[in-house]
């Protein structure tokens, strides 16, 4: 993994950065090569959650997805890492029997607790596997821990998405509602590196998500 200072394709000290942003690559043939890489990883990670759709998350992951006993938290969850925020730990379209396992690895309690006004963890991973949706969170390096804090769904599944999560934890004196709290996101696609709608989550309620979005999702802060 680059360290800070260095390009991160090639891992050549970087001599400069542009004012008010931070510089990532030396030059362009380092950007495009990146760039490249990123859609193979995206292709690959869409040919992964076909997989997961299709075999369904009740069923045991077959070949390159099948578990070891012995794999670090961190290993068994890298083909889901966020190829833009990597170094950050962040985690993208986690199938649900994936997330079961990693959870398996962590106290019961912490599993069950509400972080904030988020559902508890292993709450989430069950919503994901009902509404055939993918799990986002983030691994701690170092550490055995991992959180989960948002499900993405196709278009259709939104809608209800967000009514299992707001009439499951309403608001109550001494903490806001999971609904209300979550921060709404749509896409065009399951590959798109930016949204194209962001909302509340209480939005995705109101009224119809945007024409050209075919993936939404809900995430706690």
């Amino acid at each position: 993994m680059p360290s800070e200072g260095r390009c991160r394709e090639c891992n050549a000290w970087l001599d400069s950065r542009p004012r008010g942003r931070m510089k990532l690559y030396c030059g362009s043939t380092c950007r495009s090569n990146a760039s490249k890489r990123r859609k193979r990883e995206d292709m690959e990670r869409e040919r992964r959650r076909q997989r997961a759709m299709e075999s369904g998350s009740d069923s045991e992951p077959a070949g390159e997805d099948r578990v070891s006993p012995g794999i670090s938290l961190a290993d068994l969850l890298a083909p889901f890492a966020d190829p833009d925020l990597t170094q950050a730990g962040r985690l993208l379209h986690v199938p649900p029997h994936v997330a079961a396992t990693a959870l398996g690895r962590l106290p019961a309690d912490l599993c069950s607790a509400r972080l904030g006004a988020a559902p508890p963890m292993s709450w989430l991973v069950a919503l994901a596997t009902d509404v055939d949706g993918l799990l986002t969170g983030a691994v701690v390096f170092g550490r055995e821990y991992v959180r989960f804090d948002g499900v993405q769904v196709g278009r259709a599944a939104a809608r209800e998405l967000a009514a299992r999560i707001g009439a499951a934890f309403p608001a109550a004196d001494d903490q806001p509602g999971a609904l209300e709290s979550a921060v709404a996101e749509a896409w065009s696609s399951w590959t798109a590196r930016e949204p194209v709608w962001t909302g509340v989550g209480t939005d995705l309620l109101a009224g119809p998500l945007p024409a050209d979005a075919e993936v939404a999702g809900l995430w706690f802060d």
